[in-house]
């Protein structure tokens, strides 16, 4: 574990990602006191790095700023209207669903492109 007050986190941090095949960035979803990291130096030093960023709503459009949880991406993609009672009101299942599908997603892509690498 990396202690982000420690003043040799961020090296020790790059020195653990530049000795990767895949980096999965989720800061921008929850950084977790996460030492801030270059990884735009680190893809220079290491150009087949593998870099999957993962956000709520990607890094442009109109939704790009904002931070979600998986009720409001079950919402905006119409999946709440889907649970519960057609005369009661819309019912949140509480399975993560959002996030497992956006993880097979990432998976999938990060396996690409191993894949299209060998």
């Amino acid at each position: 574990m990396i202690n982000p007050a420690d003043p040799e986190a961020v090296k020790r941090l790059t020195l653990l990602i530049e000795d990767c095949d895949i980096l999965v960035d989720g800061r921008d979803i929850d950084g977790a006191s996460c030492p801030s990291v270059d990884v735009g130096a680190i893809r220079r030093r290491r150009p087949g790095l593998i870099y999957l960023d993962v956000s709520w709503f990607g890094q442009e459009g109109p939704y790009a700023e904002f931070s979600a949880s998986d009720l409001v991406v079950r919402a905006l993609a119409g999946l709440i209207k889907l649970v519960g009672p057609a005369e009661g009101p819309p019912l949140h299942a509480p399975d993560f669903q959002a996030g497992i599908v956006a993880g097979l997603w990432g998976f999938i892509a990060a396996a690409s492109a191993v894949f299209a690498r060998m």
